[in-house]
């Protein structure tokens, strides 16, 4: 390298080893428990500094119906990506057992930043900003979920876009559904847009900046598969992000990841990932290769903490510093000393597209995002889902693969009867809001 280049490389791991030697006081690299907000919260501080100078990140990753917090703290694969890309992990569990089966309550339109579990989301969110232990920087706040805590992401992140800065949305209903309307898609792009900037109000403008993960599982018998497309139309109409193109989903990290996706970005770069895994249940997708699916926790296929903190952090249009952190020669949050999986490539990302960062505009060129195919220049690909569609209905004939929430640990085929006690769930928390709404 010359010399001035090997001068930006040197300034660059100064900056880390400063951030590194200022890191939060707080028991970092491990697993820790609070009690927040009504809330019990398992929460990893990373020992790597956050990815820009400002401080670290804020992921908080809600759980599906039936499922526990602590799955994801086991099995998510939540802390490779956290030390990797400086992010604190925030798991917490539905209060007071959730609206029915452990549900995150989503349902509807009526929600409000003080309401129902979306105010409990947004007190823990501040309660772990205000914690200057954890040096978190408010502009790298982020928000996810499985299931109807997808939907309850997807309902934060139109209520705040202020506040989360990205949204992943794993298996979720789009905003504005009810219990009942999991297995078909029952609303429309415009409609759900309207919510969605309703929700936002006069922080609409927020939106500008905001980024979105979607990924589901072409198994998942539970939540519509049309869902996933149709939440990515509805943030790309609301981004104004126009321009489609094709993903290489094997290029991403995981434990032998297949599946389809697509890509939607603005005149300024990528703004929304949508993913599709070959063979996945209704599941969390945690692609670390140790099992089968266990939990609602899919260990085969993509690893989504990866490749969404990569794409979160890498294409961040809020997060402030002179240097970006691939400008600088190291990759986001890892200390000089330990260097990624693949030195010079984020993952996701093809080997032969290596990133060029702007400093002033800390996020990937908008011709080589994560995970992107450097040839792929399609529209979308040919197998995508239909916003219109219910891809992942049911069919009266029985089911392939796949998983019912509630229904525990299984790899085997999802059948009609299992299918029906979810159903029924779902439809008895219906009548239980309307039997509350009569009165």
């Amino acid at each position: 390298m010359t010399a001035p280049v090997l001068a930006h490389v040197a300034r660059g791991l100064l900056t880390c080893t400063i951030l590194c030697a200022a890191a939060s006081t707080a028991e970092a690299g491990s697993w820790s428990q609070r009690t927040v907000a009504g809330m019990t919260v398992q929460l990893y501080v990373p020992d790597s500094a956050g990815s820009y100078p400002a401080g670290r990140g804020l992921m908080v990753g809600l759980h599906g119906c039936t499922q526990q917090a602590t799955a994801l703290r086991d099995r998510g694969n939540w802390t490779a990506a956290a030390e990797s890309y400086g992010v604190v992990i925030a798991l917490p569990q539905v209060p007071n057992g959730g609206v029915i089966a452990g549900c995150w309550d989503y349902y509807g339109t009526n929600h409000t930043r003080s309401s129902r579990h979306d105010g409990n989301v947004l007190q823990l969110v501040s309660s772990l900003l205000g914690d200057g232990t954890l040096r978190i920087d408010a502009a790298q706040v982020y928000v996810s979920g499985l299931s109807s805590g997808g939907g309850e992401a997807m309902v934060l992140g139109c209520l705040a876009p202020d506040v989360f800065s990205g949204v992943g949305i794993n298996a979720g209903p789009t905003v504005g559904t009810a219990s009942s309307e999991i297995a078909r898609v029952s609303t429309t792009q415009a409609a759900a847009v309207a919510a969605c900037r309703r929700l936002a109000g006069a922080q609409s403008g927020a939106f500008d900046t905001q980024l979105v993960s979607i990924i589901y599982g072409t198994q998942d018998f539970v939540v519509a598969q049309g869902y996933g497309q149709l939440n990515a139309e509805v943030f790309a109409e609301l981004y104004g992000a126009r321009t489609q193109s094709t993903l290489d989903v094997a290029q991403m990290p995981g434990f032998m990841p297949r599946g389809m996706a697509a890509a939607w970005a603005d005149g300024e770069g990528e703004r929304v990932q949508r993913i599709i895994v070959d063979g996945m249940g209704h599941a969390f997708p945690s692609g670390s290769g140790d099992s089968f699916e266990m939990s609602f926790v899919a260990a085969r296929g993509v690893a989504w903490p990866a490749q969404m903190l990569a794409q979160f952090t890498l294409n961040s249009r809020r997060a402030q510093g002179a240097v970006s952190p691939m400008d600088a020669g190291v990759s986001p949050g890892v200390d000089a000393g330990t260097p990624p999986r693949d030195a010079g490539t984020p993952p996701g990302r093809d080997a032969g597209t290596p990133p060029r960062m702007d400093a002033a505009t800390p996020r990937t060129d908008a011709g080589t995002v994560p995970g992107r195919d450097a040839a792929s220049t399609s529209d979308d690909d040919a197998g995508s889902s239909s916003s219109s569609d219910d891809a992942g209905g049911t069919d009266a004939g029985g089911m392939t693969a796949g998983k019912v929430e509630g229904s525990g640990c299984s790899t085997h085929p999802v059948g009609l009867l299992d299918l029906a006690v979810a159903l029924g769930l779902f439809a008895a928390l219906g009548r239980r809001r309307s039997r509350r709404a009569a009165r």
